[in-house]
């Protein structure tokens, strides 16, 4: 589970309870499915309670009651305060940042150092580690920016960053991502919500070529490549019609 899905998360809390012990992520995370299937927000405290004895049989109540209190209290203030989601879905990436990135030699390391930094950005902001039981797939994280290869492909990329010292590859890979940038007062940044297409969209400002036709960015398919593809194919018909103009006479 590479971008934190509320509704799965509850779904899987549900069947398969707490890995060890509960944390306010997944309790918050079970008020809000359970208060959408019609739970009062007086009975979440007991509720919590039995689901934490019934996945945890040396659960103990006196040592977690604060957490459960404070729990039922936040989602209190964000139901108040109409906040339809507690994790946060927005992530800034720094022109510094963005820098850093285009310094990395080739293409494909580029797309998956973003793809690794806002992953990074994301889950961190949300306490979802990078090696806890949600644990990620490289094929994961090589899809969101819509690249497909073999594993030892795959590997070698990741290398190639911790080489180039954005990534730190030890024991098990992408436990460890080192931006080392200095963001300044006012710097320029990307702000989007997380997913697929927001990633491969904001992915442009990194790989894209602006195109000479309309000025958009887009990614380059072939090197010698100077127009998006609708523009491309205006400029195909185009060029045809003046072919065609200089053969009549």
């Amino acid at each position: 589970m590479l971008i934190f899905d509320e509704k799965q998360h509850f779904e899987d809390l549900e069947k398969n309870g707490f890995e060890k012990y509960p944390n306010k992520r997944d309790l918050t995370c079970l008020c809000f499915g359970w208060v959408s299937q019609g739970a009062r927000i007086e009975d979440l405290k007991f509720l919590m309670y039995n689901f934490c004895k019934q996945w945890n049989i040396k659960f103990n109540y006196a040592k977690s009651e604060s957490l459960l209190l404070e729990v039922v209290d936040s989602f209190k203030n964000n139901q108040e305060n109409e906040i339809g989601k507690h994790f946060n879905s927005r992530i800034l990436v720094y022109d510094s940042e963005i820098k850093i990135i285009k310094q990395l030699s080739g293409k494909k390391n580029q797309k998956v150092a973003f793809s690794l930094l806002c992953l990074a950005k994301w889950r961190n902001s949300n306490y979802v580690y990078l090696n806890d039981s949600s644990s990620i797939h490289l094929k994961d994280v090589f899809s969101l920016v819509g690249l497909k290869d073999t594993s030892k492909n795959m590997s070698l990329i990741l290398h190639s960053l911790n080489e180039q010292k954005f990534l730190d590859v030890q024991l098990k890979p992408i436990m460890k991502c080192f931006i080392p940038c200095i963001t300044t007062e006012g710097e320029h940044c990307l702000e989007f919500d997380i997913s697929e297409n927001s990633i491969k969209e904001n992915l442009l400002s990194i790989v894209g070529s602006e195109c000479e036709y309309c000025g958009k960015l887009f990614e380059k398919i072939k090197n010698n490549q100077k127009y998006c593809s609708e523009c491309g194919k205006k400029m195909n018909i185009i060029k045809t019609l003046e072919r065609r103009r200089r053969t009549v006479v």
